[in-house]
């Protein structure tokens, strides 16, 4: 049942939630491109969740002018949930603290988009690598994991092609999808900006519990409307080695495995039969192997990138690893990972 939290008013235009745990070398750059913003500062709201980091991630924060709270949990989903309890704009804007805003009008441009159309509420953000880095970043930003781009089949444009497969306007700047209830939706992990005036009015006791992926979903089920922004793309500054992304892959099957409501698939998949009937045809996708060299190669051309060819190493590895976590939690041993990548 939904109580209407009709007490609750903005005080900033836009509240960015950014979840952090020893990132002094990304932040920086992060918290820098807000502060570099055309948007009035004064109307910015910004909160780092941080995870009791042991380097300079606090101190750097501050010299931003960040609000830092802790997050006792160090995963980034209690840290994001926590976030959006606390935060105070009009709009809210989940970041990780190794992106990067692409230009210096950004923030102001999506905020114009959703004030322009009153029956949108949240709009999705994709991620690219930067120039020079690892070739292993481009998979991650592109792919996210194997798992999700088979059930999704987001092998080019990432999630946004979900959106702009469903698009409703005649523009070549923005695009607003229209979702019905049978349609797969796309899901919304970090790069997601909601308006919290109808997440308030809306889910005050979902986002007391639910994480922001599920609040994301919410909105697109309820409304019917997801938007984006031609061009949009946080710059990605992740750990992309192949050593770290693997532990990132497990981290995912982990969470989606034996922590079904702080997971990004696991809790949308409940309610899109499409998905549940997708993820029993993943193993076949895998054991068959010419689908994900198949996959492989269309990627790296789309891309531009031969990494794409690692495509069937990682799908493998994640089969392996959902069948070793399945087998854990039918024995009743839980496995926990405290924080993400490690």
């Amino acid at each position: 049942m939904r109580v209407n939290d009709n007490s609750w008013r903005p005080s900033y235009w836009l509240s960015i939630i950014m979840v952090a745990y020893n990132s002094e070398n990304t932040i920086e750059y992060a918290l820098k491109s807000i502060r570099s913003q055309s948007m009035d500062q004064n109307q910015i709201e910004l909160l780092v969740l941080d995870g009791g980091s042991s380097d300079r991630t606090v101190e750097l924060a501050h010299k931003y002018n960040a609000v830092v709270l802790h997050n006792e949990a160090k995963l980034p989903e209690p840290g994001k949930i926590k976030g959006m309890q606390c935060a105070h704009g009009k709009y809210v804007l989940i970041m990780d603290s190794d992106e990067e805003l692409p230009t210096k009008t950004i923030l102001q441009d999506r905020y114009d988009f959703l004030e322009k159309y009153d029956y949108l509420h949240c709009i999705s953000i994709g991620t690219v690598n930067p120039p020079n880095y690892n070739p292993i970043g481009k998979y991650i930003n592109a792919v996210g994991d194997p798992f999700s781009c088979f059930v999704y089949r987001t092998y080019k444009l990432g999630m946004n092609k979900l959106i702009w497969d469903k698009n409703t306007l005649d523009s070549k700047e923005y695009c607003i999808g229209k979702f019905g209830e049978t349609d797969i939706r796309p899901i919304g992990d970090s790069g997601v900006m909601m308006d919290m005036e109808y997440i308030h009015r809306m889910y005050p006791e979902q986002m007391q519990v639910e994480n922001t992926t599920a609040i994301f979903d919410h909105i697109i089920r309820d409304t019917g409307y997801v938007g984006c922004i031609l061009g949009d793309d946080h710059i990605h500054r992740s750990k992309s080695d192949f050593r770290t992304y693997l532990k990132k892959l497990k981290f995912r099957v982990v969470n989606n495995v034996h922590n079904v409501e702080s997971s990004g698939y696991g809790a949308r998949s409940q309610s899109s039969r499409k998905l549940t009937a997708r993820k029993f045809l993943f193993p076949l996708y895998v054991i068959t192997i010419i689908p994900t060299i198949f996959d492989g190669v269309r990627m790296s051309i789309n891309y531009s990138s031969p990494v794409f060819m690692l495509h069937p190493v990682f799908a493998w590895y994640v089969l392996v690893e959902i069948l070793h976590q399945y087998f854990l939690k039918i024995i009743s041993h839980k496995q926990t990972i405290d924080v993400y990548g490690e």
